[in-house]
């Protein structure tokens, strides 16, 4: 959605640039020109107003704030009766754990996560024994009707994923 977001931002500002008088042709810019052109938005140098800049503004909502995050897993599912289902969400914790860890594991929650804002349960990452590798905590961040954005990360590690020392 931000690439897609950016790509359009990045259109539209060189169609507006290359609109301009003198740009993107050979007739040079003349000085009635110059005066009607409309002067540029700056932000203020202080931090007391609003970025004007759409580059430098965040999209409106974003249900991914963690996505770029390199050390907080993230990712959106939907909403059932007011929770994001434990099952659904062992599934995805699976496949994002084995991708950051290398480690296939069982995923455990201890309960749904509720769809609410800074929400949070607990999982655990098992081998196929049943031995912990992982304790991991899955926070709601945001929500968004029939959807909910949620991050986790591990919270105490126990097994062969534990970093050596």
């Amino acid at each position: 959605m931000l690439r897609t977001n950016f790509s359009l931002i990045l259109v539209v500002t060189l169609a507006g640039v290359l609109a301009l008088p003198g740009c993107g042709s050979d007739d040079p810019a003349t000085p009635a020109d110059e005066a009607t052109a409309p002067p540029e938005e700056t932000a203020p140098d202080d931090d007391s107003g609003d970025a004007t800049d759409p580059e430098e503004s965040p999209p409106q909502q974003d249900l991914d704030p963690y996505a770029d995050d390199e050390y907080v897993f993230s990712g959106i599912l939907a909403v059932v009766n007011g929770a994001i289902p434990a099952e659904a969400l062992e599934a995805e914790l699976a496949q994002g754990y084995e991708e950051a860890t290398g480690f296939e594991a069982r995923i455990e929650c201890d309960a749904d996560l509720p769809a609410e804002t800074d929400a949070s349960t607990e999982c655990h990452a098992l081998q196929a024994d049943g031995t912990e590798l992982d304790s991991i905590q899955a926070v709601t961040t945001a929500v968004d009707g029939d959807q909910a954005a949620y991050r986790w990360s591990p919270v105490e590690t126990f097994g062969p994923t534990a970093p050596s020392q």
